[in-house]
């Protein structure tokens, strides 16, 4: 109760003016104090709880409460000590510790403060009093406490005092501010354990900050909650969380420092891997990342007697907001890569009533952004875009293509393809309109500098880079696809990457690769002995060819990369050998092989060969072992027979499975006596019309057949190859060949079949010019329709990617800039 005389009893001179004027030239010392900011970010100071310890002495405790002798002060000196120690001081400050009974009658204890309500006592003139003066003077001694249950989303008074002791703004943007911050370490809770360096993140812009700052505080509690017990570790590869609260309408959350800075600072400070132990633990270190994914992917299942699970997407994977904490280990690649930054996130419920439920997209980092966040047509921006969990393996899979070029090209490789996406996604103007650029795709799928990228990655690895390719095939297969390819899961990523790095680390112990090893060494023997001079684009006789020097390889476009040895006629023509005499073919040659069958199977071959004079009189040989290496090929690729046609007399199909069947037809054609210009339109006209009758009728389909599923139509899959040397006279020609290339394109269009149902590789024989500017204007025109179809290989080059170049566009683009240098494109 409070005491009815305590009016009557109140003098100013009590408790001693000795004691509190002591006190408060003690508190105002210079070595008291310490500065933090208040609400506004402006200089605070406060008083920290050890400094009260240390100057309230059991002794001194018990002098000051005998200073009163008009009124007994009821109080223990070490229950002071121990929870009153602030109020306390607080009341001795303003001279009204004969108030403290009335504060401990109502619990008003240190863990209360900072009080911002009036105790309910009763009324007088003397506690209103009090409390306003407590009020004013209670903001130094109360600084925020940073421990969980403080940091639940208060809203704290702009005089709540941060206990900042250090501060360094490390990025500001329009919507927040990122700051490296250090508590006193007599404001961090001792049970939680928690660091005194931490980093504040506060949302400041008006509009959007309570948006985001609910959406990141909503998803680490989320993924909290997940854990399978209370006393679950933390995520290891998720940013660790220690709370939020709001001041001055800045939404703040307090997150872990990464005493590494984040990927992208990473890639342009740290230097590539030099030897195979140190690129294996790189990507296990990069790898981890994909353990943090499936956690935001999947946040826990349904409860018991519940239908209902909640998934989850983070949509702003990129570089930046990948952070690095190093670990114990020596290794500068064994780092612990954290996911942050969960502004742009979104959490919803999927049930048994709606298992296919999405959430929204919500305009993360665009460059790194999948093809389903870009709303291709104007009339799509007026709609909320729905996407699932499949946006982050996209997104995954941009930040491993980086940092695959960045493992093997260093940074300025890296900062090369980003030139490259640029230069390529400007030709796009829904993506410079959406703000994509330097994106990874067209809309639809990936741009062609990725897929181009890619071959380069896989043709120049160093000898003992084990896990690089793999990891390449790991993005092309699973992670960079249209969203109904469909995308791996982050789990099925999980274990596709944990096998491809078991694997990895296999090879390289096979091969006696160590910790020793450094990034020179040769990627395979030397094709030849001979010299080639530099302007050639090759090596010396002193650097073998397939020599990367890890200099070089930092400065140069990654196109000028030196390449592995090819797979060439001749050597298929010996694989087709070995195969039927039953000897053991080559291992490179049968793998190259298989691995295209398994890419292509089931795709319909067509031959169509210009029987020309200048075909007849200068590449007899090198038609006849082509078509014997290619039509061995497509074989074992077309489930039906081959169609085989000649420029000489186009309407006439040969139609059979057996190479040496239709290899007499071309002996016969070549060894007729006629002589003539090749009449390529007219023969392409007659293909086109053949190519058009086999596709499905555009007026009529079986969907509209009762009971006829539109997985049943038949949807062709065709790949033409034109035997020719490119010359069929003036330009005219090729404009002619060139429409009826477009009829075919409008053809497959006007049924929407997909572009690659029917693509055109030209094969080229002989390097004439003026029929390589011919050919090279084929294969590029197509690519202003956005529908590129055509490719063009000389007879010479890499067989598997004759039938591949006008299906992959990395593959297509191979040889482009090699004839662009030669033979620069004139219009045709």
């Amino acid at each position: 109760m409070v005491s009815s005389d305590l009016m009557a009893t109140h003098d100013s001179r009590r408790p001693s003016i000795e004691h509190s004027l002591s006190f408060s030239r003690w508190a105002d010392g210079p070595f008291t104090e310490h500065e933090g900011v208040d609400g506004h970010w402006q200089p605070a100071k406060f008083i920290s709880r050890s400094d009260l310890i240390n100057y309230w002495k059991w002794n001194k405790v018990k002098e000051v409460l005998k200073v009163d002798r008009d009124r007994d002060i009821a109080a223990k000196a070490n229950i002071i000590l121990s929870d009153y120690i602030r109020v306390f001081s607080i009341l001795v400050l303003i001279r009204r510790l004969y108030c403290l009974p009335e504060f401990m009658e109502y619990s008003l204890s240190d863990e209360r403060l900072p009080l911002q309500q009036r105790p309910p006592w009763p009324k007088n003139r003397l506690l209103d009093e009090t409390f306003d003066d407590f009020v004013k003077a209670q903001w130094r001694f109360c600084p925020l406490q940073v421990r969980p249950s403080m940091l639940t989303g208060q809203r704290l008074d702009d005089r709540h005092i941060l206990p900042l002791i250090q501060q360094k703004l490390l990025m500001r943007s329009d919507e927040s501010e990122i700051i490296q911050v250090e508590f006193h370490p007599d404001c961090i809770d001792p049970v939680e354990r928690l660091p005194s360096t931490m980093i504040l993140k506060a949302y400041t812009h008006p509009s959007t900050a309570e948006n985001l700052y609910k959406a990141e505080v909503n998803a680490f509690t989320k993924i909290y909650n997940s854990a399978p017990n209370p006393i679950a570790q933390r995520p290891e590869n998720i940013v660790d969380y220690y709370g939020h609260f709001v001041q001055n309408n800045k939404h703040c959350i307090l997150l872990e420092y990464a005493q590494l800075g984040n990927l992208e600072m990473y890639f342009e400070k740290a230097s590539p891997p030099e030897s195979a132990a140190d690129m294996l633990q790189f990507w296990q270190s990069m790898f981890k990342l994909l353990d943090g994914l499936a956690l935001i992917h999947n946040l826990g299942g349904p409860n018991e007697g519940s239908t209902t699970a909640f998934l989850g997407s983070h949509q702003d994977i990129k570089p930046d907001n990948i952070l690095l904490c190093k670990n114990k280990q020596p290794s500068e690649f064994d780092i612990t890569l954290k996911i942050a930054d969960f502004g742009m996130s979104d959490i919803w419920q999927v049930s048994d009533g709606d298992p296919d439920a999405k959430g929204t997209y919500k305009k993360g980092d665009q460059r790194y952004s999948a093809p389903e966040c870009i709303a291709n047509y104007d009339s799509l921006v007026r709609f909320d875009n729905w996407v699932g969990s499949e946006v982050d393996i996209w997104s995954m899979g941009c930040v491993f293509s980086e940092a695959a070029v960045w493992a093997v090209c260093g940074q300025p490789g890296r900062q090369d393809y980003v030139r490259r996406r640029v230069e390529e996604t400007r030709r796009y103007e829904t993506i410079i309109q959406n703000g994509f650029e330097g994106c990874f795709h067209n809309g639809t799928e990936a741009l062609k500098a990725v897929t181009l990228m890619h071959s380069d990655i896989l043709n120049s690895s160093r000898h003992w880079d084990t896990i690089t390719p793999k990891v390449i095939r790991l993005i092309q297969q699973s992670m960079l696809l249209e969203h109904m390819g469909p995308r791996k899961s982050a789990r099925e990523l999980l274990q596709l990457s944990g096998r491809a790095l078991q694997e990895a680390r296999n090879e390289a112990r096979e091969k006696g690769f160590t910790q020793g090893d450094i990034g020179v060494a040769p990627l395979s023997p030397p094709l030849s002995s001979s010299t080639v001079t530099p302007e050639e684009g090759q090596t010396s006789q002193s650097q073998p060819s397939g020599y990367i020097s890890r200099v070089n390889s930092l400065l140069m476009p990654v196109t000028s990369l030196p390449t592995p040895s090819k797979v060439t006629v001749e050597e298929i023509q010996r694989y087709r050998a070995d195969m039927k005499s039953g000897r053991p073919p080559n291992k490179n040659v049968a793998d190259e092989c298989l691995s295209l069958q398994s890419k292509i199977r089931g795709r319909d071959q067509m031959f169509l060969i210009d029987d020309s004079t200048s075909m007849k009189t200068r590449h007899r040989e090198d038609v006849f072992n082509t078509f014997i290496a290619l039509s061995y090929l497509a074989k074992k690729i077309d489930d039906n027979d081959m169609d085989l046609f000649f420029t000489s007399e186009p309407s006439r199909r040969h139609h059979h499975r057996r190479t040496a069947k239709l290899l007499n037809e071309v002996h016969r054609s070549y060894n007729n006596r006629s002589t003539g210009v090749s009449t390529m339109e007219a023969s392409m006209a007659e293909v086109v019309d053949y190519i058009v009758g086999k596709l499905p009728n555009p007026h009529f389909t079986l969907t509209g057949i009762a009971g006829v599923p539109q997985r049943l139509i038949v949807r062709p899959r065709i790949t033409l190859f034109v035997f020719t040397d490119g010359l069929w006279g003036n330009g005219k020609s090729t404009r002619g060949v060139e429409g009826e290339i477009d009829r075919l394109i409008n053809n497959v269009r006007g049924r929407n079949l997909a572009r690659t149902s029917v693509t055109i590789q030209f094969i080229r024989f002989g390097d004439n010019p003026e029929g390589i500017r011919q050919l090279k204007y084929l294969d590029d025109f197509g690519k202003e329709k956005d529908w590129d179809i055509v490719d063009t290989k000389s007879h010479r080059d890499h067989v598997p990617d004759m039938f591949i170049g006008s299906i992959d566009g990395a593959v297509d683009n191979n040889d482009e800039e090699d004839a662009q240098s030669l033979y620069p494109l004139n219009t045709v």
